[in-house]
């Protein structure tokens, strides 16, 4: 039996082909299938990340802040400026005035030098801020009031504090040395008060005056003569004559009594009495009964007894060479602490010694009283 021609498949292929088609099919539908969870698993992952709530944009910082303008809240966007020193600033700011520079606002308390340099550029100060506040009439501010010549021998701790430079301490100074010395001869006489320097004493002079004559003091039953003060020299007294008479109104020499005078007056027993002769030896002398306070053990409610009854006679008292003192020497007055003693003796082997009073008062380390006292226990030799 002759085959018919042309391409054919018998029945075996036929089902080869069928099998072939239906695995092609099934891959590409499970291809598809795959792709489609794949891409929601995709979307689900990413819907599971966390993303934060988006906030308004925060307010810039500006570029520049005019000091005198800023409030707190403009301040404390800078850089190491939180919410408690910004409001610090603004409050001195308002205290002082305004600023009339950048570098005023260093003054501002709690403010670091790193900080301020940190923001410095960032600050400037209207310059018609400075040129109003310098046109300001002078009546705008508050003028002191004119100080009154005042009458040495009777004005008032009170009064004598409306000098310029005068203290409570100062005015209630100068008026125990007054009365236990019976008054001032002159103006002049107030240089010897304790601790008042020659500048305080140049700036007050021109408003003192001497009105009321000065009376003696009474030491025992002597009279101090009347220039005893324009003299400097110290009265030759002899331990009885500077005792106090029992019951008298006298005052007794811290410059010349004995232990056992001393033991008399109220508020000071024996061994009190010992403690301020020691004192007084090292001191070289008393300046003002006030230092008794300087004296070691002796209770305030005792030395308020005492002081009614004691006085300080300036005179011409020894005093001590500063070209050879040691820093211990040194180191031992009140207004003198170690480390400023040990600067006068460095400055002193700088120099090889000391030829005036000028190089002692440059030493940085040394306040105003400690060369006031210097110079009350010390000399300079002229060479």
């Amino acid at each position: 039996m002759a085959q018919s021609e042309g391409f054919s498949f018998n029945r075996s292929q036929k089902r080869g082909i069928v099998v072939l088609f239906g695995i092609l099919a099934t891959g590409t539908v499970g291809k598809l299938i795959h792709s489609k969870f794949a891409a929601e698993d995709a979307q689900i992952q990413t819907e599971s990340v966390y993303h934060p709530p988006s906030f308004s944009t925060p307010p810039a910082i500006p570029d520049r802040l005019d000091i005198n303008l800023a409030d707190s809240a403009a301040f404390s966007q800078l850089p190491g400026i939180g919410p408690v020193l910004s409001q610090r600033i603004v409050r001195f700011r308002d205290k002082s005035g305004g600023f009339e520079s950048v570098e005023d606002l260093k003054k501002t308390y709690g403010l670091s030098e790193e900080t301020f340099e940190a923001i410095q550029s960032r600050l400037f100060v209207n310059e018609v801020f400075i040129s109003e506040r310098k046109a300001r009439p002078a009546s705008s501010t508050r003028q002191a009031a004119p100080i009154e010549v005042i009458d040495v021998n009777t004005a008032t701790a009170e009064e004598f504090k409306t000098l310029p430079g005068i203290g409570t301490t100062l005015s209630n100074r100068i008026v125990n040395y007054r009365n236990s010395i019976g008054g001032f001869q002159s103006i002049e006489d107030l240089k010897r008060v304790y601790h008042l320097s020659p500048e305080t004493y140049a700036g007050i002079s021109q408003y003192l005056a001497v009105k009321t004559p000065a009376m003696p003091v009474q030491l025992g039953n002597e009279l101090v003569f009347e220039d005893l003060l324009a003299t400097n020299e110290t009265p030759d007294f002899g331990a009885d004559d500077l005792g106090m008479a029992r019951g008298s109104e006298s005052l007794i020499d811290l410059n010349q009594a004995d232990s056992a005078t001393l033991a008399d007056v109220p508020g000071i027993d024996g061994k009190l009495a010992k403690r301020i002769i020691k004192y007084r030896t090292l001191l070289g002398h008393f300046e003002s009964a006030d230092q008794l306070s300087e004296v070691y053990g002796f209770p305030k409610h005792q030395l308020d007894m005492a002081l009614p009854h004691l006085v300080a006679i300036p005179g011409a008292f020894k005093l001590k060479d500063l070209n050879t003192a040691s820093v211990r020497m040194l180191a031992f007055y009140p207004e003198i602490n170690k480390e400023a003693a040990e600067s006068i003796v460095a400055k002193r082997d700088d120099l090889g010694r000391f030829d005036n009073w000028t190089e002692v008062s440059n030493i940085p380390t040394l306040s105003k009283a400690s060369v006031d006292q210097l110079r009350a226990y010390f000399k300079i030799e002229v060479r």
